[in-house]
């Protein structure tokens, strides 16, 4: 070790003799300016602040337009017939008997059709309405042996008898419109034949 100071503590223990710098006044200032840049904490105000501007601008913006056709004509029937039976779709709606229902849809819209397409399609419209009769019937019947079971058990209440009483009499009231519908059907088809 030479040429450097050393000696020797008290202890037993070397200390080295290391120089000293003196810092000049351009690198205190340096060093306050790396510490402004550095990212802090923001204060609760600042963050709601930011996250209120991000929710304003996206507010304001524009929807984007959509590229192709919303609705295709197989979904347009779906809706159809979900706001026709309220939600439920019946199964004799379900498979395949969704082209009677479009043969329908241009027979009312254009006069020019042939006689017998518009039998044909006045013919599977009254399928379509026989069938669904038949589906309220059936479901009357299942009500009538909810509540007749019900009363074996001696667990009828009034609340449930209101309720099933309120379901019957919607669906026989559809049943007496269908009624109607078909037999308007029947004296369409029957001159056309």
């Amino acid at each position: 070790m030479a040429g450097a100071d050393v000696t020797v503590n008290y202890d037993g223990c070397l200390q080295v003799a290391v120089p000293q710098f003196k810092r000049s006044q351009s690198n205190a200032d340096e060093s306050q300016n790396r510490l402004a840049q550095l990212p802090r904490r923001r204060t609760g105000d600042s963050i709601m602040a930011g996250m209120q501007a991000e929710a304003d601008k996206a507010w304001r913006a524009p929807a984007p337009m959509p590229s192709g056709r919303l609705i295709d004509e197989q979904e347009k029937q779906r809706c159809a017939l979900l706001m026709q039976y309220r939600g439920s779709i019946p199964c004799s709606h379900l498979a395949g008997t969704s082209a009677g229902c479009r043969q329908q849809q241009p027979h009312s819209s254009s006069n020019s059709r042939s006689t017998s397409s518009s039998s044909n399609s006045a013919s599977g419209r009254q399928q379509l309405l026989h069938a669904r009769f038949t589906e309220l019937a059936d479901e009357v019947a299942e009500r009538e042996e909810f509540v007749s079971s019900m009363q074996q058990l001696g667990k009828l209440s009034v609340e449930h008898m209101a309720v099933v009483r309120g379901e019957v009499a919607a669906k026989v009231q559809e049943m007496r419109q269908l009624d109607e519908q078909i037999k308007q059907l029947d004296t369409q088809v029957k001159p056309a034949s």
